[in-house]
């Protein structure tokens, strides 16, 4: 036990003798752990009308979400053509599991425009992202990234 204390003694006074540098080093390797959640939503997820427009892939809306950025696309194709709008998001969630989670997405649209929606985010293990179901009731099926 003796040498125990000891040994702790001659390490602690090495830590105050040595230079307030090689103290920064010591902490600098110390590991660092991210406690946020990983944003799941980000990629670019398409609402069809109908299974038709989905297998030829003609989507009603699409909404790209970037993750790196916190930035989205929001392209809904009209009758008049397509539209793009752009903005910045967030994410919080009420329940989280890497394959699935639920919460809110608050968009800030750049004409000043706030939308906040629910919205329910599924995926698998094999597959990754399949679909983002928002409080409108729609699914929005994951167009990849």
């Amino acid at each position: 036990m003796k040498k125990i204390s000891r040994i702790f003694l001659v390490v602690m006074i090495m830590v105050f003798l040595s230079s307030c540098d090689q103290v920064k080093g010591l902490v600098e390797l110390a590991p660092k752990f991210n406690t946020s959640l990983p944003n799941a939503i980000s990629g670019e997820y398409a609402y069809f009308e109908t299974e038709e427009d989905r297998e030829n892939g003609e989507f009603t809306r699409l909404l790209s979400f970037s993750s790196s950025t916190s930035t989205f696309k929001d392209t809904r194709s009209l009758q008049g053509g397509i539209v793009t709008r752009n903005g910045s998001y967030s994410v919080s969630y009420s329940t989280y599991d890497i394959t699935e989670c639920n919460g809110k997405i608050v968009m800030e649209y750049e004409d000043g425009e706030k939308s906040e929606v629910g919205f329910y985010f599924y995926a698998t293990a094999i597959n990754g992202p399949e679909y983002l179901v928002l409080s409108d009731g729609r699914t929005y099926w994951y167009w990849g990234k």
